[in-house]
């Protein structure tokens, strides 16, 4: 079993894993934040010698996996992405800048509630996770998180050369909608859709 690097999204933390049971040897979190994540998760593989990771991430935190795939693919078992959009426009950047400014936490309230469906997940997060997060992501680190995403994008053609990719994405996203991520599947010939 390879090792798994879990990735979260924009707002959250490795807590946002905590019932996943993904079977593998060993699974750890990144929480870095996007401006240091490549060098911070190459030197704990470095650390642990750890040659080869499975990457899973999660909306944001699947737009890092996959730039780190690109860049360094021989150290990439499986690359797992998880509600990827390909980028996000400037404009919808922007306006989230503007709620977070005018009121973080009455936008993450919000925002939460649009990453999960009805059911167990999200009666589950709001029990464990939601007070917690509204109280741990300052506007500036929320502001950080948008400007990466900004900029990045994740690009088929960078991708072709992993062995084992799959992306997993809900019919009622409300957030990356599944069009989107159907699409990059198409351009990623070896990438399997779920």
């Amino acid at each position: 079993m390879s090792s798994v690097i879990l990735i979260p999204g924009w707002a959250t933390d490795r807590r946002v894993f905590s019932t996943l049971d993904l079977g593998h040897d060993r699974i750890i979190p990144a929480d870095f934040p996007p401006h240091t994540f490549e060098r911070e998760l190459l030197e704990i593989l470095k650390q642990k010698n750890i040659k080869k990771v499975s990457l899973f991430g999660w909306s944001m935190g699947g737009t890092l996996a996959a730039d780190l795939a690109a860049k360094y693919p021989e150290l990439i078992h499986s690359l797992i992405l998880i509600g990827v959009k390909r980028r996000y426009s400037k404009e919808d950047l922007d306006k989230v800048r503007e709620y977070v400014r005018q009121n973080r936490v009455g936008y993450l309230y919000k925002f939460y509630s649009r990453c999960f469906a009805p059911g167990k997940a999200i009666t589950w997060f709001k029990k464990n996770l939601l007070r917690p997060y509204c109280d741990r992501f300052e506007t500036d680190t929320l502001l950080q998180g948008l400007d990466y995403l900004e900029h990045a994008e994740i690009k088929p053609s960078t991708l072709k050369g992993i062995p084992n990719i799959t992306i997993i994405h809900g019919t009622e996203d409300r957030i990356a909608p599944i069009e989107e991520a159907l699409a990059l599947q198409k351009e990623i010939p070896n990438a399997k859709f779920v």
